[in-house]
């Protein structure tokens, strides 16, 4: 189970201060985000989302992010 400790905390703090003005990237955005890069992207192969202002700060962290309202790319 994953909690939410200390480290989190100040994980979404720092990731409130990099990306909150430019970016709005809001507490409890910061907070899922916090908890993501604790696990990793070994861990998270990709993440569903679909507000895009926060999928582009996901994907400034590091994540592969999938938008379900986009249509799928098949490579052929």
């Amino acid at each position: 189970m994953a909690w939410f400790g200390d480290s989190d905390k100040r994980e979404a703090a720092a990731l409130i201060a990099k990306h909150g003005f430019s970016r709005k990237l809001r507490p409890l955005d910061a907070m899922q985000l916090a908890v993501m890069k604790r696990l990793g992207s070994e861990a998270i192969r990709h993440i569903y989302c679909a507000d895009r202002p926060f999928a582009a700060v996901i994907k400034e962290e590091g994540f592969a992010v999938i938008d379900p309202e986009e249509p799928l790319e098949v490579k052929r």
